[in-house]
């Protein structure tokens, strides 16, 4: 190799190198902190969990259980996890947490679904403070493993607002 070569081969490694770098630059300086949670998160004693929307064609549903089966295990996995007393009644409650699950048709136009969301209400006025989405992974294989990926997805949906919870408690304690 030539020295023109082999000084042209450096500069080329060089600059794939910086480019390399300044590409993964701007996201690390753009990061901040996440936003806190609203403080009626930290604040609520009491939640009303409302069964809103499921998007899904119960009879077309390629998941285990019956069509309420979202919600039921949402229901259950809140109780057990999260730190509110549940009442009957929203005008009861501190908080409404709002359940949607969503549904796509599958290569077979079976509903498969794709995303849990809870939606937290103040129950006054119904404006909504604070949303999680979780999404299941979609496979195309065996319903036992299809049902895992739905376990995962609500349980995944309850810690995320159990982390709101202990987020907004930190937050709103007296330093």
């Amino acid at each position: 190799m030539t020295s023109k070569t082999l000084e042209h081969a450096h500069n080329s490694f060089a600059a794939i190198l910086v480019a390399g770098l300044l590409a993964h630059a701007p996201a690390a300086a753009c990061q901040t902190a996440p936003a806190p949670p609203p403080p009626q998160v930290a604040s609520a004693r009491t939640a009303f969990l409302s069964n809103a929307e499921a998007q899904c064609s119960p009879e077309d549903v390629t998941d285990s259980g019956p069509p309420s089966r979202a919600f039921d295990e949402f229901y259950a996995a809140a109780k057990a996890k999260l730190r509110f007393q549940f009442v009957a009644a929203p005008e009861d409650a501190d908080l409404v947490l709002e359940f949607h699950s969503r549904c796509s048709p599958d290569p077979l136009g079976k509903s498969l679904p794709i995303a849990f969301t809870v939606v937290l209400y103040a129950p006054k006025s119904h404006v909504p403070l604070w949303t999680f989405t979780e999404r299941p992974k979609l496979v195309l294989g065996l319903q036992k493993t299809r049902d895992k990926e739905f376990d995962v997805a609500i349980t995944s949906l309850v810690d995320d607002i159990q982390r709101a919870q202990t987020a907004a408690v930190a937050i709103a304690a007296p330093q």
